[in-house]
């Protein structure tokens, strides 16, 4: 799901730019269209019908005789091409340039695995943190913003936070969380862990 949504949250900029170009694009034709065959075919009478004919062009639903007027058969074709062909590839090369962004955050993404692995996960954990009495998530979110660096998080460094006399966090708790998420999920170590 985060892989759909992110697509489209990524590629909003370049959608934006595609949906102004599609609407300039198809106005176009229609104007080109209503011009050129306003006056012989009832499905070219309007601007209205002219773009409804454009749509059904482009959806794939041909004008009644079209094969019978050269021109016609040449403005189904060149709509046909510009919008089937030519913008749908340009919105799907978008889309996909967004998933690929998405992805490659999600395979830099240490801690998340695929949807069912993660709900697993995210179960085992809650089992082991009642059953194992780890610390609350609230008091150890609490020590890494305010009592800590960034750059100086390690088991080693939050064992010595730990033993500080204000702080409910036992080193017993914190080397029961430590120890299952680096044990159990490698892709969360660094070099300097071991």
């Amino acid at each position: 799901l985060r892989a759909l949504t992110g697509s489209f949250k990524k590629s909003m900029d370049d959608l934006w730019h595609f949906g102004i170009l599609a609407a300039i694009i198809f106005v176009f034709f229609a104007t080109t269209g209503w011009w050129t065959f306003g006056g012989d075919r009832d499905d070219f009478r309007t601007g209205t019908e002219t773009m409804t004919t454009q749509l059904n062009i482009i959806l794939g639903t041909l004008p009644e005789n079209y094969n019978l007027d050269f021109r016609l058969s040449v403005y189904v074709m060149l709509t046909t091409a510009v919008f089937f062909l030519l913008m749908l590839n340009f919105l799907l090369a978008i889309v996909v340039e967004g998933y690929m962004k998405v992805r490659g955050e999600m395979e830099e993404n240490k801690a998340a695995y695929e949807f069912f692995t993660d709900i697993a996960l995210t179960a085992k954990a809650s089992f082991h943190k009642h059953t194992a009495r780890w610390p609350d998530r609230r008091e150890l979110i609490y020590v890494l913003k305010h009592k800590v660096s960034a750059s100086e998080v390690n088991g080693f460094m939050l064992r010595k936070v730990a033993s500080n006399e204000e702080c409910q966090i036992t080193i017993d708790g914190v080397r029961k969380v430590f120890d299952y998420y680096f044990l159990n999920f490698p892709k969360l170590r660094t070099d300097g862990d071991h």
